[in-house]
Order: C-alpha cells, then sequence, then structure tokens
C-alpha cells in the first residue's frame, strides 16, 4: 500500500508541473544527433550490395528555419562467387563508411496526431515530427523518409 501511495504522489508531480512545451522554438539553436535503426538492412534482406545511413548529427536553427545535418553513411560491397550448381555465395564483404553534408530549410506546421506534436517538412521531401519537452530546452525527433527502411529518432538540446 505505501508503494502505491509513492506512486501516486509521483504521478501528481508529473501532471502538476507539465515539462511539456507547446510550440516549437521561433529562435536559437539547437544541436541534435540520429540513430539510425536499420544501418544494415540491405544484406540482411538478400541485397548483397547495399548503401544506407547509419546516423545524423547536425544543427537545428529555428530563427532561419534552416538545418544543417551531416549523415554517415555505409556502403556494402560483396565479392560472390557462384558454383556450378547455380548457387551463389557471398566470399567477402568490404565497408566504407563517407559522410554528406547539406543544409536544408524546413516549415513547420502543428500535428494533431499527438498532443504539442509539430511536424518540421524539410525542402527535400522528408518530414521530422518533433515534440518540444524540459520546458522548451530539448526537442524529441522522429526522422520520417518516406522511401527508405527503418526508423530514426533523435534529440536536438539547446
Amino acid at each position: 500500500m505505501k508503494k502505491l501511495s509513492h506512486f501516486f504522489a509521483a504521478a501528481a508531480l508529473c501532471v502538476g508541473s507539465s515539462a511539456f512545451a507547446a510550440e516549437l522554438p521561433t529562435s536559437g539553436t539547437c544541436g541534435f544527433t540520429i540513430g539510425a535503426n536499420f544501418p544494415f538492412t540491405g544484406p540482411f534482406l538478400g541485397n548483397l550490395d547495399a548503401s544506407e545511413d547509419v546516423n545524423h548529427m547536425g544543427i537545428i536553427n529555428f530563427g532561419l528555419k534552416s538545418i544543417s545535418i551531416n549523415a554517415v553513411k555505409n556502403t556494402v560491397q560483396s565479392t560472390t562467387s557462384t558454383t556450378n550448381n547455380g548457387i551463389t555465395s557471398v566470399t567477402a564483404r568490404t565497408y566504407t563508411n563517407t559522410q554528406q553534408s547539406g543544409t536544408l530549410s524546413f516549415t513547420n506546421a502543428a500535428s494533431s496526431a499527438v498532443s504539442g506534436m509539430h511536424v518540421m517538412t524539410l525542402s527535400n521531401g522528408d518530414k521530422i515530427n518533433a515534440i518540444p519537452v524540459n520546458n522548451g530546452k530539448t526537442v524529441l525527433m522522429q526522422f520520417v523518409i518516406a522511401d527508405d527502411m527503418g526508423g530514426r529518432v533523435g534529440v536536438c538540446q539547446f
């Protein structure tokens, strides 16, 4: 019973003092990292050679409505051999990491999907779902890429 009363006291503190911020900032910058959950899907799904983003790091400038991104991309190159009965096997794989950087502009719109969520649409068509928390000092990020496998999530700190 004592543990249950502690739970209710903690829950009341969480409800009583909201750490969420209603709007995304209109000025300032935050630094972020976004990890890719499925960086090596190609080889596991039968694609012997694949290129996938491994992670992203960058800065969001809310005043300029721009996002500067540095992405690390892993490329897999397979060496294969075919036996007499037509079976192909991988004899070796090489992995190469490269970096790609760029700056994109974005527009921002409130979303009704989750209370407090905003959708930042990047100039290349990708989207970032963003929820400001920690009284606006942190932005939770969900990177949405329409034509790629896997999910990407991250945090932007002021």
